[in-house]
Protein backbone atom coordinates (compact mmCIF):
# COMPACT_ATOMS: atom_id res chain seq x y z
CA UNK A 1 0.00 0.00 0.00
CA UNK A 2 1.38 3.37 -0.98
CA UNK A 3 2.02 5.89 1.80
CA UNK A 4 -0.48 8.72 1.82
CA UNK A 5 -0.99 11.77 3.99
CA UNK A 6 -4.73 11.27 3.86
CA UNK A 7 -7.00 8.84 2.04
CA UNK A 8 -10.54 10.21 1.61
CA UNK A 9 -13.40 7.90 0.74
CA UNK A 10 -14.21 8.55 -2.93
CA UNK A 11 -17.94 8.24 -2.34
CA UNK A 12 -20.13 7.79 -5.41
CA UNK A 13 -17.94 7.37 -8.51
CA UNK A 14 -18.53 9.55 -11.53
CA UNK A 15 -21.03 8.02 -13.95
CA UNK A 16 -19.91 8.03 -17.57
CA UNK A 17 -23.08 9.94 -18.49
CA UNK A 18 -22.40 12.64 -15.90
CA UNK A 19 -21.90 16.09 -17.44
CA UNK A 20 -18.51 16.31 -15.71
CA UNK A 21 -17.34 13.40 -17.87
CA UNK A 22 -17.89 15.42 -21.06
CA UNK A 23 -15.96 18.11 -22.94
CA UNK A 24 -12.60 17.45 -21.28
CA UNK A 25 -9.58 18.77 -23.17
CA UNK A 26 -6.94 17.77 -20.61
CA UNK A 27 -6.99 15.75 -17.39
CA UNK A 28 -3.42 15.11 -16.14
CA UNK A 29 -3.46 12.95 -12.99
CA UNK A 30 -0.18 12.36 -11.17
CA UNK A 31 1.20 8.82 -11.21
CA UNK A 32 4.33 9.40 -9.17
CA UNK A 33 7.56 11.35 -9.41
CA UNK A 34 7.17 13.81 -12.27
CA UNK A 35 4.98 11.47 -14.35
CA UNK A 36 1.34 12.04 -15.15
CA UNK A 37 -1.26 9.98 -16.94
CA UNK A 38 -3.90 11.79 -18.97
CA UNK A 39 -6.99 9.65 -19.69
CA UNK A 40 -8.00 12.02 -22.49
CA UNK A 41 -5.09 10.55 -24.47
CA UNK A 42 -2.87 13.65 -24.29
CA UNK A 43 0.83 13.32 -23.55
CA UNK A 44 3.01 15.48 -21.29
CA UNK A 45 6.77 16.04 -21.34
CA UNK A 46 9.04 17.38 -18.59
CA UNK A 47 10.83 20.65 -19.33
CA UNK A 48 13.77 20.68 -16.91
CA UNK A 49 15.53 23.83 -15.79
CA UNK A 50 18.06 23.64 -12.96
CA UNK A 51 16.09 20.81 -11.35
CA UNK A 52 13.19 18.58 -12.41
CA UNK A 53 9.76 18.52 -10.71
CA UNK A 54 9.62 15.81 -8.05
CA UNK A 55 6.99 13.57 -6.47
CA UNK A 56 5.30 14.35 -3.17
CA UNK A 57 2.24 12.96 -1.34
CA UNK A 58 -1.12 14.37 -2.42
CA UNK A 59 -4.49 14.17 -0.72
CA UNK A 60 -5.68 11.09 -2.57
CA UNK A 61 -2.44 9.68 -3.94
CA UNK A 62 0.54 11.37 -5.58
CA UNK A 63 1.29 14.98 -6.45
CA UNK A 64 4.04 16.83 -8.33
CA UNK A 65 6.09 19.45 -6.55
CA UNK A 66 7.13 22.43 -8.67
CA UNK A 67 9.88 24.69 -7.33
CA UNK A 68 10.11 28.18 -8.78
CA UNK A 69 13.90 28.34 -8.58
CA UNK A 70 14.18 25.21 -10.76
CA UNK A 71 12.22 26.76 -13.65
CA UNK A 72 10.86 23.30 -14.53
CA UNK A 73 7.37 22.28 -15.60
CA UNK A 74 5.33 19.82 -17.68
CA UNK A 75 4.21 20.72 -21.18
CA UNK A 76 1.60 19.49 -23.63
CA UNK A 77 1.95 20.73 -27.21
CA UNK A 78 -1.03 19.15 -28.95
CA UNK A 79 -4.23 19.64 -26.95
CA UNK A 80 -6.57 22.19 -28.54
CA UNK A 81 -8.97 24.58 -26.87
CA UNK A 82 -11.03 25.68 -29.87
CA UNK A 83 -13.58 27.93 -28.17
CA UNK A 84 -13.40 30.97 -25.95
CA UNK A 85 -15.32 29.51 -23.00
CA UNK A 86 -13.50 27.13 -20.68
CA UNK A 87 -13.13 25.95 -17.07
CA UNK A 88 -10.04 24.79 -15.19
CA UNK A 89 -10.41 22.63 -12.07
CA UNK A 90 -7.30 22.03 -9.96
CA UNK A 91 -6.20 20.23 -6.80
CA UNK A 92 -3.30 22.39 -5.61
CA UNK A 93 -1.28 23.30 -2.53
CA UNK A 94 0.82 26.47 -2.52
CA UNK A 95 3.89 26.40 -0.30
CA UNK A 96 5.24 29.89 -0.96
CA UNK A 97 3.01 32.97 -0.99
CA UNK A 98 5.81 35.01 -2.55
CA UNK A 99 6.23 32.97 -5.73
CA UNK A 100 5.65 34.77 -9.02
CA UNK A 101 4.64 32.17 -11.58
CA UNK A 102 1.62 30.13 -12.64
CA UNK A 103 0.17 26.75 -11.82
CA UNK A 104 -1.33 26.38 -15.30
CA UNK A 105 -1.13 28.28 -18.57
CA UNK A 106 -1.22 28.27 -22.34
CA UNK A 107 1.93 27.56 -24.29
CA UNK A 108 3.86 30.44 -25.78
CA UNK A 109 2.89 29.38 -29.29
CA UNK A 110 -0.64 30.56 -28.55
CA UNK A 111 0.48 34.19 -28.59
CA UNK A 112 0.25 36.73 -25.81
CA UNK A 113 -3.26 37.88 -26.77
CA UNK A 114 -4.58 34.34 -26.28
CA UNK A 115 -2.91 33.75 -22.93
CA UNK A 116 -4.65 31.60 -20.35
CA UNK A 117 -2.92 31.70 -16.99
CA UNK A 118 -3.90 30.65 -13.48
CA UNK A 119 -1.46 32.34 -11.12
CA UNK A 120 -1.66 30.43 -7.84
CA UNK A 121 -0.27 32.78 -6.63
CA UNK A 122 1.63 35.75 -8.04
CA UNK A 123 3.28 37.57 -5.12
CA UNK A 124 0.55 36.59 -2.68
CA UNK A 125 -2.41 37.19 -5.01
CA UNK A 126 -4.46 34.65 -6.98
CA UNK A 127 -4.95 35.77 -10.60
CA UNK A 128 -6.97 34.38 -13.48
CA UNK A 129 -5.71 35.88 -16.76
CA UNK A 130 -7.57 35.38 -19.98
CA UNK A 131 -6.00 37.99 -22.23
CA UNK A 132 -3.27 39.19 -19.89
CA UNK A 133 -4.93 42.61 -19.97
CA UNK A 134 -7.17 44.54 -17.59
CA UNK A 135 -10.28 43.29 -19.45
CA UNK A 136 -9.29 39.67 -19.05
CA UNK A 137 -7.90 39.57 -15.51
CA UNK A 138 -9.48 39.07 -12.11
CA UNK A 139 -7.79 38.46 -8.76
CA UNK A 140 -8.14 38.22 -5.00
CA UNK A 141 -5.85 38.03 -1.98
CA UNK A 142 -6.40 34.81 -0.03
CA UNK A 143 -6.49 34.68 3.76
CA UNK A 144 -3.33 33.93 5.74
CA UNK A 145 -4.35 30.30 6.32
CA UNK A 146 -4.50 29.57 2.56
CA UNK A 147 -0.82 28.69 2.25
CA UNK A 148 0.48 25.18 2.78
CA UNK A 149 -2.99 23.59 2.61
CA UNK A 150 -4.65 21.65 -0.22
CA UNK A 151 -7.38 23.56 -2.07
CA UNK A 152 -9.93 22.83 -4.75
CA UNK A 153 -9.60 25.71 -7.18
CA UNK A 154 -11.83 26.46 -10.16
CA UNK A 155 -11.24 29.06 -12.87
CA UNK A 156 -14.04 29.79 -15.36
CA UNK A 157 -14.48 32.20 -18.25
CA UNK A 158 -16.92 32.66 -21.14
CA UNK A 159 -19.57 34.84 -22.70
CA UNK A 160 -22.42 33.34 -20.68
CA UNK A 161 -21.01 33.77 -17.17
CA UNK A 162 -18.00 36.08 -17.46
CA UNK A 163 -14.92 35.31 -15.36
CA UNK A 164 -14.74 33.80 -11.89
CA UNK A 165 -12.29 32.21 -9.44
CA UNK A 166 -13.57 29.64 -6.96
CA UNK A 167 -11.75 28.58 -3.80
CA UNK A 168 -13.15 25.44 -2.17
CA UNK A 169 -16.64 26.03 -3.54
CA UNK A 170 -16.84 29.79 -2.93
CA UNK A 171 -16.57 32.51 -5.55
CA UNK A 172 -13.66 34.73 -4.50
CA UNK A 173 -13.45 36.97 -7.57
CA UNK A 174 -15.71 37.56 -10.56
CA UNK A 175 -16.38 39.86 -13.49
CA UNK A 176 -19.12 40.09 -16.06
CA UNK A 177 -16.59 40.81 -18.81
CA UNK A 178 -16.31 38.25 -21.58
CA UNK A 179 -12.91 38.60 -23.30
CA UNK A 180 -12.79 37.64 -26.97
CA UNK A 181 -10.26 34.84 -27.02
CA UNK A 182 -9.37 32.77 -30.09
CA UNK A 183 -8.48 29.09 -30.34
CA UNK A 184 -5.15 27.80 -29.04
CA UNK A 185 -3.01 24.67 -28.81
CA UNK A 186 -0.61 23.54 -26.09
CA UNK A 187 -0.49 24.06 -22.32
CA UNK A 188 1.80 24.13 -19.30
CA UNK A 189 1.29 22.34 -15.99
CA UNK A 190 3.20 24.00 -13.17
CA UNK A 191 3.95 27.10 -15.22
CA UNK A 192 2.69 29.90 -17.41
CA UNK A 193 4.96 31.71 -19.88
CA UNK A 194 8.29 30.35 -18.64
CA UNK A 195 7.73 30.93 -14.91
CA UNK A 196 7.10 28.07 -12.53
CA UNK A 197 5.45 28.35 -9.15
CA UNK A 198 6.17 26.98 -5.69
CA UNK A 199 3.23 24.59 -5.49
CA UNK A 200 2.12 20.97 -5.52
CA UNK A 201 -0.45 19.77 -8.08
CA UNK A 202 -2.29 16.45 -7.76
CA UNK A 203 -4.65 16.68 -10.73
CA UNK A 204 -6.13 19.18 -13.16
CA UNK A 205 -9.13 19.15 -15.52
CA UNK A 206 -9.54 21.56 -18.44
CA UNK A 207 -13.01 21.75 -19.98
CA UNK A 208 -13.87 23.15 -23.38
CA UNK A 209 -16.90 24.96 -21.97
CA UNK A 210 -18.15 26.97 -19.03
CA UNK A 211 -19.18 24.60 -16.27
CA UNK A 212 -22.33 25.57 -14.40
CA UNK A 213 -22.22 26.67 -10.76
CA UNK A 214 -23.82 23.36 -9.80
CA UNK A 215 -21.15 21.36 -11.64
CA UNK A 216 -18.33 23.26 -9.95
CA UNK A 217 -19.92 22.71 -6.54
CA UNK A 218 -20.40 18.98 -7.22
CA UNK A 219 -16.74 18.67 -8.18
CA UNK A 220 -15.68 20.64 -5.10
CA UNK A 221 -17.59 18.33 -2.79
CA UNK A 222 -16.05 15.20 -4.31
CA UNK A 223 -13.23 15.71 -6.85
CA UNK A 224 -12.11 12.14 -6.14
CA UNK A 225 -15.14 10.86 -8.04
CA UNK A 226 -13.03 11.77 -11.08
CA UNK A 227 -10.53 9.08 -10.03
CA UNK A 228 -11.12 5.36 -9.84
CA UNK A 229 -12.29 4.05 -6.47
CA UNK A 230 -9.22 1.82 -6.26
CA UNK A 231 -6.38 3.90 -7.64
CA UNK A 232 -3.78 1.15 -7.16
CA UNK A 233 -5.56 -1.08 -9.68
CA UNK A 234 -4.69 1.35 -12.46
CA UNK A 235 -1.81 3.28 -10.91
CA UNK A 236 0.54 0.38 -10.11
CA UNK A 237 3.39 0.57 -10.68
CA UNK A 238 3.07 4.27 -9.85
CA UNK A 239 5.63 5.37 -12.44
CA UNK A 240 3.76 3.88 -15.42
CA UNK A 241 0.43 4.33 -17.13
CA UNK A 242 -1.98 1.37 -17.46
CA UNK A 243 -0.81 -1.12 -20.08
CA UNK A 244 -2.07 -4.32 -21.68
CA UNK A 245 -5.74 -3.42 -21.87
CA UNK A 246 -7.54 -0.45 -23.32
CA UNK A 247 -10.27 0.97 -21.12
CA UNK A 248 -12.34 4.00 -22.24
CA UNK A 249 -11.22 6.90 -20.06
CA UNK A 250 -14.76 7.82 -19.03
CA UNK A 251 -15.29 4.30 -17.72
CA UNK A 252 -11.91 4.28 -16.01
CA UNK A 253 -12.70 7.51 -14.23
CA UNK A 254 -16.28 6.66 -13.49
CA UNK A 255 -16.89 3.06 -12.65
CA UNK A 256 -16.64 1.38 -9.29
CA UNK A 257 -13.83 -1.18 -9.26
Amino acid sequence: MRNRLWQPRPGTPLNRNDSLARDLVLAPIVLGGNKVWDPTGQSWSVVTGSGAPTGTPGQSGNAIRFVEANASYLQNTTAALPTAGCTVLMLVKVRNSGSTGSAFGESLSSGSTNRLQAHVPYAGTIYWDYLNTALGRISYTPSSDYWGVWHRMAFRVGAAQGMSIWEDGRIKASSGAAPNRSASTGFYLGAGNTLTNDNDVEALWLYNRELTNAEILRWTLNPYAMFTQRRDVYYAPPAAAPTGVKVPWHLLLGRAC
